[in-house]
């Protein structure tokens, strides 16, 4: 392989070639960062988050498994900013990449790798999204994949999984550890398989798909907003988020980098409670959300992600599973985009930002609505007021609809 990238220990701080698929640090076991050798960005002729190939972590370009991932809409509010009082509030619309999150973003470099170091088979742990979208990946890559997912994933998530053809092994959640991650663990060391979940401890490759989000905002507004709303889960997408916008300045692309507010479900919230209580983040005891993408009891990116949030001189908070709901009706009716609960964490976050003076009107903000609301439709999101109520037969319609 060229030296085109490198990767860096966060912690012991040693460098590692690229010479094969490294996983963690192979002198400390902790995560890895990858670095590259040259920040010139020339947008190629490459679709979608492709465009950034040169920052991006695979040499060859055959070996690039796209399905038309990245460049999603960046709309302006229509109403809702109105409603809150903020003039310019823009929504980043990740439900739609192929499988409807912002996974896409990370499964297809996470997928390309793999097939660049020529290996066949993948696993990994997830509550849901990450799977279907690695599962997808596969398909298409024809790699075997194994997919262990928390007792919470929805029924539209596990249909989507099967249809792809992944092997799925649904475990139940467990007071201490997480449970997925351990079942991934052991296939890694039994099978050799390589794995690919959406937090960077156990796969550095990840989070370079979820870069290109910051990097095609900032290319869309022509300019740097001033906070970016995340949902946080594990913390990889925050950290990725932020890994972008410091590239950019790196490169001289923008002068400065925006602030970042994190946003955790109130029922699993050990990133916020650390950051609120200033330690180091902690498991998270029967966590419990309608948000199930953000059920990560341990999130593995959750230190980092709050030096990400400390850097940008950001913030966290929570929102209720009533906020969430609330923010996923809101999205729907008064702008067009139907999130699902997890993607519209960032939506409900911007409302409370805005009461508690986080966030000034006058400020330029983008919220990341980072699923479909097809991913999960929570009965509690539909309004028996809004249907009309009748007989099971056919309405009949007056008038010509052929012309």
């Amino acid at each position: 392989m060229s030296e085109k990238y490198f990767l860096n220990c966060r912690t012991c701080r040693s460098v590692i070639s690229p010479d094969k698929i490294h996983v963690q640090c192979p002198q400390c076991g902790k995560r890895l960062e990858i670095c590259y050798n040259r920040y010139d960005v020339v947008k190629k002729d490459y679709p979608g988050i492709w465009a950034y190939v040169d920052l991006l972590p695979v040499t060859a370009h055959t070996h690039i498994v796209s399905l038309g991932e990245g460049n999603t809409p960046l709309t302006e509010s229509k109403n809702v900013g109105e409603d809150l009082g903020l003039e310019r509030l823009f929504f980043k619309n990740e439900s739609l990449n192929p499988t409807w999150s912002f996974k896409d973003r990370c499964m297809s470099v996470g997928v390309s790798v793999v097939k660049e170091y020529n290996k066949s088979t993948v696993v990994t742990a997830s509550s849901g999204n990450a799977a279907v979208s690695l599962a997808a990946y596969s398909a298409a890559a024809q790699l075997e994949c194994y997919a262990f997912v928390q007792d919470t994933i929805s029924p539209a998530k596990l249909n989507q999984l099967t249809a792809y053809g992944a092997h799925v092994s649904i475990v139940e959640r467990r007071k201490k550890g997480d449970p997925t991650v351990l079942a991934m663990e052991e296939m890694v060391k039994t099978h050799e398989m390589v794995p690919v979940p959406s937090f960077g401890l156990y796969n550095p490759y990840q989070q370079e798909g979820a870069k290109t989000i910051s990097y095609e905002v900032c290319s869309q507004l022509c300019e740097v907003p001033d906070w970016v709303i995340v949902p946080v889960g594990s913390g990889s997408l925050l950290c990725g988020v932020w890994k972008g916008f410091k590239e950019f300045l790196e490169a001289g692309v923008i002068q400065e980098v925006p602030k970042l507010l994190g946003v955790q479900a109130e029922g699993c919230s050990p990133v916020v409670d650390a950051f609120v209580e200033k330690r180091k983040v902690q498991m998270c005891e029967n966590p419990h959300t309608v948000a199930s993408g953000l059920i990560d009891p341990y999130p593995w990116d959750g230190d980092a992600a709050l030096e990400a949030v400390t850097e940008s001189n950001g913030y966290c908070m929570t929102v209720t599973d009533e906020e969430i709901l609330q923010a996923q009706a809101l999205l729907a009716s008064k702008e067009g985009i139907f999130g699902g609960p997890t993607g519209v964490v960032s939506v409900a976050g911007v409302g409370k930002a805005v009461v508690g003076d986080i966030i000034r009107g006058d400020e330029l903000i983008v919220c990341l609505v980072t699923e479909s609301g097809l991913k999960e439709l929570p009965a509690q999101f539909f309004h028996k007021d809004s249907v009309v109520a009748g007989s099971s037969q056919r309405m009949k319609c007056e008038g010509d609809f052929n012309g």
